[in-house]
């Protein structure tokens, strides 16, 4: 009797473990991606990353603004991330999850802690939103970097295992000045030259 209980209570758990599993990203060409939001990023790195399930290239991208940005204005920049080529060496893995550990933006090498970080998602595709970055900055071109920490997850047939932890860092550009308000779509019929 004990034994069937206990039977009966490992089966549970193994269930709630497999059911907890994160989803399985499928691999998308360049092709896929080019028709997708991540087209936006200016720019792309690719990271491969190896665990004891295989090995895995991944493609993130950073969006941010490619104009003059006035002093003080809300804006939001984008990070993606795609799985683009998945070789599994272990019969007990299904397919492979990103985890997001962590992410920070800097802004001339100084952490920017007001910024907001909001997790959307479309199939196959991972989307960071950093919301409200700061950008009561002085004039002139201002250095961007993003640095995550991601671990895989091998999503196996029973449950799933983090791999380890990984380090990912994608560079942009903040360009703060004085906008031409016709660029902000602020111009009427009085201001025509």
């Amino acid at each position: 009797m004990v034994v069937s209980g206990f039977a009966v209570v490992l089966g549970v758990i193994l269930i709630g473990w497999t059911l907890a599993s994160p989803q399985i990203m499928e691999a998308r060409s360049e092709a896929q991606l080019a028709g997708s939001i991540m087209a936006n990023s200016r720019t792309v790195k690719y990271y491969v990353f190896t665990d004891a399930s295989g090995s895995y290239r991944f493609k993130f991208g950073f969006d941010y603004p490619d104009v003059n940005i006035s002093r003080g204005s809300t804006i939001e920049f984008k990070v993606y991330l795609a799985l683009v080529s998945a070789a599994i060496s272990s019969p007990f893995t299904r397919g492979v999850a990103l985890r997001v550990d962590g992410l920070s933006l800097l802004v001339d090498g100084v952490k920017d802690s007001g910024v907001r970080v909001v997790s959307q998602s479309q199939p196959n595709l991972g989307i960071y939103a950093l919301q409200s970055p700061n950008t009561s900055l002085t004039e002139g071109a201002h250095t961007l970097v993003v640095m995550l920490t991601v671990s895989t997850l091998s999503v196996n047939f029973i449950g799933y295992v983090a791999g380890s932890m990984q380090n990912v860092t994608l560079e942009g550009r903040l360009q703060i000045g004085v906008a031409n308000p016709r660029s902000q779509g602020l111009h009427s019929p009085l201001n025509q030259p």
